[in-house]
């Protein structure tokens, strides 16, 4: 190659050279232009829209959303869902079952009520102890709490301490409306009645000696709560007749109130086994009497012993 060539390439190489400088320059300048020129606002192609999400980016084919429907898809507000489990709310998990809502569980009947179950009627020594011929205290039996009532009586009554503030209020009461009791007959011990039923026996016989009064160990006397109770004018004492006194009717409209029931009421002799006797009366505490005397019940039909 002689000089005149030598020379024609070095220019070919010097203008290649030349334009690649020029290319590049011109695309460095392409980038920085695009780079410093504020972005136009792109025109929106409904056809096809980005919609942002927290977790990513979806494509989708629908318009664009409002921001509460782009964050909430419409397919999750569905309350019915999303408040309470579809398993929540079968009834069959959520009510009382069935055998627990049953009355015969719950209800108490009206002729026995609960407190009646609590209420002892065996012990001889018991409040509530319900002496007549099925059911005889123990001959030895004696209470151990006896004391005289300070109130008008024969010679020296007893009666349990339970028995003698309440019978001393109710004479009291009595008094205040012009009605004056007496004391007649208390406590009573199994000697005593063996004693009486035998007097009974010989005057009137053994059938009408069972009538009218209780063999021994089967009077409530006996415990100590039973009274006999008449007028202080003595008018038909232990008599059929003190049903028509004043003192009679007091004692029915009022002897409940400070605990005493009358124990032998009219028409009962079938069901305690005694001839009626208005003027004996059984201490048994205020409330059991209240509840006795609002039913019209005696003591065995109350408490349902025979």
């Amino acid at each position: 190659m002689n000089s005149e060539d030598e020379k024609k390439l070095k220019q070919k190489i010097y203008i290649v050279i030349a334009l690649c400088v020029i290319i590049l320059i011109a695309f460095l300048y392409l980038i920085i232009r695009d780079n410093i020129k504020k972005p136009v606002d792109p025109v929106i192609d409904n056809s096809s829209v980005i919609v942002e999400t927290p977790d990513s980016v979806i494509e989708t084919e629908e318009p664009v959303t409002t921001p509460e429907e782009s964050v909430i898809p419409q397919e999750t507000i569905q309350p019915d869902d999303t408040n309470i489990p579809e398993e929540t709310q079968s009834p069959e998990e959520t009510t009382v079952p069935e055998e627990t809502q049953e009355p015969e569980e719950t209800a108490v009947p009206e002729d026995q009520p609960e407190e009646e179950s609590k209420v002892d009627v065996k012990t001889d020594s018991s409040l509530y102890r319900i002496v007549n011929k099925d059911n005889p205290l123990d001959r030895n039996y004696v209470p151990k709490d006896m004391v005289k009532a300070n109130v008008a009586q024969i010679g020296t009554q007893l009666l349990r301490s339970e028995a003698v503030v309440p019978l001393e209020e109710m004479f009291k009461a009595a008094e205040k409306d012009n009605v004056h009791l007496f004391l007649i007959s208390g406590y009573r011990s199994y000697a005593l009645q063996y004693s009486l039923w035998e007097t009974y026996k010989a005057r009137y016989g053994e059938a009408t000696a069972r009538r009218i009064d209780s063999y021994p160990g089967t009077s409530e006397h006996q415990t100590g709560l039973s009274v006999d109770l008449g007028g202080a004018d003595r008018k038909c004492e232990l008599k059929a007749c003190f049903y028509d006194t004043k003192t009679y009717k007091w004692l029915h409209e009022n002897a409940y109130k400070y605990g005493f029931i009358e124990r032998n009421p009219k028409g009962s002799e079938t069901i305690t086994k005694v001839q009626e006797s208005p003027w004996n009366f059984r201490y048994i505490g205020k409330e059991e009497a209240e509840k006795i005397y609002k039913s019209g019940k005696t003591l065995e039909e109350y408490y349902q012993v025979n």
